[in-house]
Parts: structure tokens; C-alpha cells; sequence
């Protein structure tokens, strides 16, 4: 049964001229494209599929994830309830290999890595894994090391040149190129840094922490992985610029036990605030609520740095730089909610509760004199007390939670 807001925004999209759509709206369009078209396929061919078949309806739908903002878009349900079901089983089919007992998720990849096997885990996602069989092997934390061990191999050498051969075989006969190998590399990144969010979330809110333990060593790596990997593997896409630089703002929130590291915020403002002038350039009013959003979510320990030690560089954004940047986020993400489905929208909705936490802050700090004074921080600490964990750093549990909001809204209508 077809969403009834979902094919609202559809039709909205649709009706903007193909020159005037941003990205993000091209890629809704698209997305509900191949997701029709594999529900076609679906219904035609039910499960008696040739593997070169099921080789392309998992490109197709891995393509449809790549080109979603939050990973996915449950447009056609059926289609990603069948490619978790095609991964569980082929799972359940794959004898012990390294290590891994026999009928796991990690023992098929271990055995069987090749193109297959990785379009087989892009399609079948975390998230849908999770819904259609909630097995404690496929929670965040089971999966997670997984992820990280393909992202790994896939950088080496050898391993690439075998997997790019088999993905341009695979799509010899498509009528145009649906995914580059850099492309696959990078969302299965994202899913690793997703599945992160998660890990770090669930220890910062149950264990009361995010210091490195055995819980949150994968997740630190899948953190650097996705701030160092990206920006290299899609080069100048905002989107994945986006994702880079808010992974380097966790993993510094992450390690930021020495003042030296709390100074070294700025470069990432530095690096946000360039990335929001683009957005606006280009129309992209999906990034452009990301980076205003995140901005005043990172403004708390940014300022406090500035406020502490005294320090006034010239490059030093004041308060009302970040409620500029939390307005204009603001007339973006409405603009969004027109034509973008709800889905997309979770990623920016967690965002939002962290930024729109600062803004009273933000306010006192440019009444008093439009600089940055550690009284201020001090009572908004006393009023918030409570509010966080001991253990867990200023900015750091707010942009996990951002991060998986998304991935938790994907569902909804």
C-alpha cells in the first residue's frame, strides 16, 4: 500500500522543473523509481531469480540507499523486507569460516567476499535486518565489526581491483553506470558510522560514558574511518563533505579530555561554515539545515573554549554568527519539509532539539556584549545540570543522537 504523504511530496517533487531540482530532490524522485521498479521485478519473478538478477536488484536498491540522505527510504517496504530475507538466508547457509560459527552474517562475508556479498550487505541494511528478525546477532553492536572489517578490506589493493572487476562485469549490460566502486566504499562507511551512533548512544545513556572500552573501540574506528575515507572517495559531493566533517566533530568531541583539543573545534567551524556558504550556493537546502544545525549544537564547547582561556582570533565567531546560521537553517528545513518525505527529515529533526538547546545561550552571550563569557556558560550548565551523564563529553552524545534519530525515522510514514 502506497504512502499517502509519502506520494504528496512525491507529486510536489515532481512538479519541479528537472533544471531547478536540487540534488536532494532529484534523488527522492529516483529513489521511488527503482524502488517501483523493483517492486515490479519482485512481483514478476518472486524468489526464482539467476544470481546476475539478484545482482542487479540489490544494485538497484544499494543505489536507492546510496542516494538517500538517511540510508533509506521505505517507499516499497517489500522490496527491502525481500533483501534482508535474501541476506539472512544466505547467511544461514554459510558454513564456519575464520573464526565465525557457522549460519552468521560475519561467516558469509568472511567466506565469500566478493561483490555479491557486499551488494547483498548494502541492500539488506542494518536497519531492515533489525526489522525483519530482532535477533541479538543483529543488533548494532554484532554488526559493527563487520562493517568496519569490510571497509578495511575493500582498501586494500589486491581485494579492490577483484571487487572492481566484478562490479563493472556485473553492470556490463546496464544501460548506464548505477553505482562506482568508490561509491559502494563509501555508504557501506556510512553504515559503519551509523551503526556507531548507535554504540556510542547506547553506552553514553546506559553506561553513563563514550571512553574508548570494549563497547566503543569498533565505533571509534568507524568514526575516523568516515571523517578520513569520504571526502576522498566522493570528492566535492556536499553530502558526504557534510558527513566527513560532522565524523571528525564526534571523534574530536570523543577525545577531548585536553583543552588543546576543545581549541582545535575551530578548524571544524572553520570547515562547516565553508561547507554552508557552498550549500547556499548551489540551492542545497538539505545541507544548508545540516550545517546550521550542527553549528549551534558545537557552539556550547566552542565558545566555552574561547571564553575560558580568553583567546580572540581574528577568525573567532561570535554569538550572533551562530544564530545567524541557526535562522538560516531554520527557512531551509522548511523549505525541505514541502517537497522532501519525512523520512529525510528525522536526520535533521535530532539535529534541531540540540541546536534549538543553545539558542537561549547564544541570546545572552550577543545581549552581553556579543562575546563569548564563561558566567554564561557557567548558568547555563547550572540549569541544564542533570541533563547529561558525568562522562560524557559536551557536543559529542547530540550529534550520535542526530545521526540516529535518522536511521530510527526511516521507518515511519
Amino acid at each position: 500500500m502506497e504512502d499517502p504523504i509519502i506520494q504528496q511530496r512525491l507529486a510536489a517533487a515532481s512538479a519541479i522543473p528537472p533544471s531547478q531540482r536540487s540534488p536532494e530532490v532529484a534523488a527522492f524522485i529516483e529513489c521511488c523509481e527503482l524502488q517501483s521498479e523493483l517492486a515490479r521485478e519482485l512481483q514478476q519473478q518472486g524468489t526464482h531469480t539467476s544470481r546476475q538478477q539478484q545482482g542487479m536488484t540489490d544494485l538497484k536498491l544499494t543505489r536507492s540507499c546510496f542516494l538517500s540522505p538517511t540510508g533509506t527510504l521505505w517507499y516499497r517496504p517489500a522490496v527491502y523486507n525481500s533483501a534482508a530475507h535474501q541476506l539472512l538466508s544466505a547467511a544461514a547457509a554459510t558454513l564456519a569460516s575464520h573464526g565465525a560459527p557457522g549460519g552468521s552474517i560475519r561467516a558469509l562475508v568472511e567466506s565469500q567476499f566478493s561483490i555479491k556479498t557486499l551488494l547483498l550487505m548494502a541492500a539488506g541494511d542494518p536497519t531492515t535486518i533489525r526489522f525483519v528478525e530482532q535477533e541479538p546477532a543483529a543488533t548494532a553492536s554484532y554488526l559493527l565489526p563487520i562493517y568496519n572489517r569490510i571497509v578495511d578490506r575493500m582498501q586494500q589493493p589486491a581485494v579492490a581491483a577483484q571487487l572492481r572487476r566484478e562490479l563493472q562485469q556485473l553492470q556490463a549490460d546496464s544501460p548506464r553506470t548505477l553505482l562506482s566502486y568508490e561509491e559502494l566504499l563509501a555508504y557501506l562507511t556510512e553504515v559503519a558510522f551509523k551503526l556507531a551512533a548507535k554504540v556510542l548512544t547506547v553506552s553514553a545513556m546506559v553506561h553513563g560514558s563514550t571512553t574508548v572500552d570494549h563497547r566503543t573501540a569498533s565505533a571509534l574506528t568507524a568514526v575516523a574511518n568516515s571523517a578520513s575515507i569520504l571526502p576522498q572517495l566522493v570528492p566535492g559531493d556536499l553530502h558526504w563533505d557534510f558527513t566527513a566533517t560532522s565524523a571528525a566533530q564526534l571523534h574530536l568531541s570523543l577525545n577531548n579530555s585536553a583543552p588543546q583539543e576543545l581549541q582545535s573545534l575551530a578548524p571544524i567551524v572553520s570547515r562547516m561554515t565553508q561547507l554552508l556558504e557552498r550549500a547556499q550556493q548551489q540551492g542545497r537546502d538539505y545541507v544548508v539545515a545540516g550545517c546550521g544545525y550542527q553549528l549551534a549544537g558545537i557552539s556550547y564547547p566552542y565558545g566555552k573554549h574561547f571564553a575560558r582561556h580568553g583567546h580572540v582570533a581574528e577568525s573567532m565567531h561570535p554569538p550572533s554568527a551562530f544564530l545567524g546560521w541557526l535562522q538560516q537553517e531554520g527557512q531551509a528545513h522548511a523549505r525541505c519539509r514541502a517537497v522532501l518525505p519525512k523520512q529525510w527529515m528525522g536526520l535533521l529533526k535530532g539535529m534541531q532539539a540540540s541546536a534549538l538547546a543553545q539558542k537561549p545561550t547564544l541570546e545572552r552571550q550577543r545581549e552581553q556584549g556579543d562575546r563569548w563569557q564563561e558566567r554564561t556558560f557557567i548558568e547555563a550548565s547550572e540549569a541544564a545540570a542533570g541533563l547529561l551523564k558525568p562522562g560524557v563529553p559536551e557536543g559529542s552524545l547530540a550529534t550520535a543522537q542526530g545521526v540516529l534519530q535518522g536511521a530510527a525515522e526511516d521507518k515511519e510514514a
